[in-house]
């Protein structure tokens, strides 16, 4: 999966945005996960590529792996649907981006 790593502005903390693959430049994410670690020089590339390596039967508990090495969430992942009103202002607000057709 492609990713982009982000802070969140409220608690500081990074979180993955994972994107599908194959999707495309302009495909949305599908889902996010916060990461446990706070540390800039111990986080991975702010994008890239990463493996979701999930328990036998738990689908939103992943731990990403980037260049062969563990991510570790703080949470369960959280599935993201861009059609939903809700989810696309957060996503907004997290990105710091606008909708064209909320301008």
């Amino acid at each position: 999966m492609r990713y982009v790593l982000l802070r969140d502005p409220g608690s500081n903390n990074p979180f993955m945005l994972l994107f599908p693959e194959g999707g495309g430049e302009q495909a949305p994410p599908v889902s996010a996960v916060v990461l446990g670690e706070r540390r800039l020089a111990a986080l991975p590339e702010a994008v890239g590529t990463a493996r979701l390596h999930q328990m036998s039967g738990e689908s939103l508990y992943a731990v990403p792996w980037v260049v062969d090495r563990p991510c570790y969430p703080l949470d369960r992942m959280f599935l993201l649907d861009a059609d939903d009103p809700e989810c696309a202002r957060s996503l907004d607000r997290l990105i710091g981006i606008q909708r064209p057709e909320a301008r």
